[in-house]
């Protein structure tokens, strides 16, 4: 599904709907459909973001962050119950195998007990939460308690039913804290637009059109063109008819404050954090990230508001809005000091009156402010457009600044190949140490990316013929038999002296692709090494 902005005109547009209040648009249900049909696959072909917000450098932010909460509550928690950690719209769940295993290990190297915790991945979608239930890499931290499942819609807001556990989250029923992650989900659900000009607000009013009357988003690559035109309405709006005394105030604030310009009002996003601070008894800890503007200086100037369309369609959130909102709630807000680059991490605090929040502020200063998520993703991103230029140390680099993402090990593999052979025997080790790590991060969603064999081609390289061994056997599993890794197979084997299998492989390699020039060469050798095994 695309925005009409990114495609060509010349196909005729089918009007859908015509002047609705943003909040209550059939938008938000071409959102909902666009997810409900595609599952998994919205983040496997779809190209639904999601490389900063599930990276290891932003799971061990979060992580810290949750042990600086855990910390400044001491006063007011239950060591003998669980803590619960709520991800909505958890999508593909690669956020939460990454966030599971940083929190682990900073568990195992602190001094400090840790809390007992239950992380819980939630989504709208069943065929979604189905995938995780499914997914190997997620099955030892549900053996080891401390994951479980649930269905949960934000346009629903309602206790949580676990699905392991079969334990429901209730408003006056929790013990301990409670912490919340919202990941790209506040900019996917139901939002209010008003232009403000001379002290008088309008709400804005939307149009959607398709190219198609059917709307037939069943496909995985389909290439639906929706237009999302704004106008604002004939009327200003009575502000004080607004039903949520604290939206009420923050809109006569903006009339007040703000001038020409339209500013975006996350209703849904509000009614979430109110909710889930109910919920956690006024003791939580919630973490946003998403595209967005943080401070009151942002939000001038701004024209009629357009949804992005990558994978979907969504609208950057409103976080001063949502600041201000926490604070009338009796919360505190923390942004990042500086402006975000792509992407903006807010923290929202609720807790005691008199609590400082010392531990949790430092771990969001150090993680967010400081090298945060967003400018590390840019700069990597940067740098691997020139891999080929890089030496090798600094190619090792990259791969430490990302904590060995193996999205970005798998794209240097080719370098690092051609670099690794005239290496110091220590960056050899460290190359060697980071594979492991990259493996380690590795969550499959269903991409065509075969991480496994570049690993294996690597561990080649590195004369590591047993591990690079098990690397090609997991890549002829899980995306079969390519004459490029049966190849390999039959090398690496052939280093390990196991000459019969090698010969095998090196037949297979012949029968899938007979003009392979050295498997060709290769075969009557190892065929007399292996006569000469066996007569000796």
């Amino acid at each position: 599904m695309t925005d009409e902005r990114a495609e060509s005109e010349s196909q005729p547009m089918y009007a859908l709907e015509s002047n609705t209040p943003l909040y209550s648009s059939m938008v938000w249900r071409l959102q909902r459909t666009f997810y409900g049909d595609q599952g998994i696959a919205a983040w496997s072909q779809s190209h639904v973001p999601q490389a900063i917000t599930t990276s290891p450098n932003i799971t061990r932010a979060y992580a810290r962050m949750v042990l600086g909460f855990w910390r400044d509550l001491y006063v007011s928690r239950d060591p003998s119950e669980p803590l619960y950690i709520v991800e909505l719209g958890a999508g593909s769940g690669r956020f939460a195998f990454r966030f599971l295993k940083a929190i682990t290990e900073l568990l195992q190297d602190s001094d400090e007990p840790g809390p007992r915790f239950i992380y819980v991945m939630t989504d709208a979608i069943p065929s979604v939460v189905d995938f995780w239930r499914d997914n190997p890499r997620l099955q030892r931290f549900v053996e080891a308690g401390v994951l479980d499942f649930a269905h949960f819609d934000l346009a629903d807001l309602a206790p949580i039913q676990l699905q392991n556990s079969g334990a429901v989250l209730r408003p006056g029923e929790l013990v301990n804290p409670l912490v919340l992650f919202t990941n790209y989900i506040f900019d996917t659900i139901p939002q209010d637009a008003f232009t403000v000009r001379d002290g008088e607000l309008r709400e804005n009013l939307v149009t959607i059109s398709a190219s198609t009357p059917d709307l037939d988003l069943t496909a995985p690559s389909s290439r639906v063109r929706v237009s999302v035109a704004f106008s604002p309405g004939p009327q200003p709006i009575d502000v004080d008819a607004e039903v949520d005394p604290l939206l009420r105030e923050i809109l006569h604030t903006y009339a007040e404050r703000l001038n020409d310009t339209t500013v975006i009002i996350p209703r849904a996003a509000l009614a979430t954090v109110r909710f889930f601070n109910e919920l956690a008894g006024g003791q939580l800890l919630c973490v946003a990230a998403d595209i967005g503007d943080t401070h009151e200086a942002d939000l001038h100037d701004h024209g009629a508001p357009g949804f992005g369309a990558g994978g979907g369609l969504w609208l950057p959130v409103n976080f001063h809005a949502i600041g201000e909102y926490v604070r009338r709630l009796g919360g505190r807000a923390r942004h990042p000091r500086g402006q975000n680059l792509v992407l903006n991490v807010s923290m929202l605090l609720f807790g005691p009156q008199g609590i400082s929040f010392a531990n949790t502020e430092l771990a969001y200063s150090d993680t967010i402010d400081v090298h945060g998520p967003d400018e590390i993703a840019l700069l990597s991103r940067a740098l691997a457009e020139h891999m080929p230029q890089l030496k090798f140390e600094e190619l090792l680099a990259l791969m430490r600044a990302t904590g060995w993402d193996t999205d970005y090990v798998s794209r240097s593999v080719p370098v690092l190949v051609e670099a690794v052979t005239t290496a110091e025997d220590r960056l050899r080790r460290e190359l060697l140490r980071g594979i492991h790590v990259a493996w380690d991060q590795y969550y499959p969603i269903g991409e065509t990316e075969d991480v496994p064999f570049g690993l294996g081609v690597l561990l080649y390289r590195l004369e590591q013929y047993a591990d690079s061994l098990e690397f090609f056997e997991l890549s002829l599993r899980f995306f079969g038999e390519d004459p490029r890794t049966v190849l390999n197979k039959a090398l690496t084997l052939y280093h390990l002296q196991r000459w019969d299998e090698s010969l095998e492989w090196l037949d297979r390699t012949l029968e899938l692709d007979p003009e392979n020039e050295l498997a060709q060469k290769m075969r009557p050798d190892v065929a007399a090494d292996l006569a000469a095994q066996r007569t000796a």
